[in-house]
């Protein structure tokens, strides 16, 4: 039969409360209740261990492939630049061979703005961000002010170690 951690908790702080039985026999048995529950406790820290290690090999391999796709990337754009740059150098604006057929698509246009500074302002698009202020808002609330729309709450982290 298996205790679920909240049935253990449970019966531990029920045997505590008891004073009909013989302090031996409570003693046993809360030891019983406490290794049983510590040892599920146990198992369940070596399960999250188990998950953070997994999540951080997947972390690392998922920038190494981000860092191997854009090296691809790269490498795809450089050699795309070189033959467009062979093939307008020999003055070739399509070719055919047996495996592929190069040609360039229409003229496209993209704005360069090296320098945002010299624009004039019809140019110049602003944008206004608004953010909470969350430091304030702690240290206004701490001391005792009522501030509406936010309110402190309490953050416990477990550590495994």
């Amino acid at each position: 039969m298996q205790t679920s951690l909240y049935d253990l908790t449970q019966a531990i702080n029920d045997l505590k409360s008891r004073d009909d039985l013989e302090l031996e026999i409570i003693k046993d048995t809360l030891d019983s209740l406490q290794d049983t529950r510590d040892q599920k406790l146990d198992n369940i820290s070596n399960w999250i261990d188990d998950l953070q290690k997994d999540v951080d090999w997947d972390i690392k391999k998922a920038k190494e492939y981000q860092d191997d796709k854009k090296h691809k990337q790269n490498k795809i754009d450089s050699l795309k630049r070189y033959v467009s740059d062979v093939m307008t150098d020999a003055g070739i604006s399509n070719l055919q061979t047996d495996n592929h057929k190069l040609g360039f698509g229409r003229l496209s246009y993209h704005v360069e703005v090296p320098d945002l500074t010299k624009l004039p302002v019809d140019y110049i698009n602003s944008k206004t961000v608004y953010t909470a202020n969350k430091a304030k808002i702690q240290a206004d609330i701490k001391a005792g002010k009522e501030i509406t729309g936010a309110s402190l709450e309490g953050n416990r982290k477990l550590k495994i170690l």
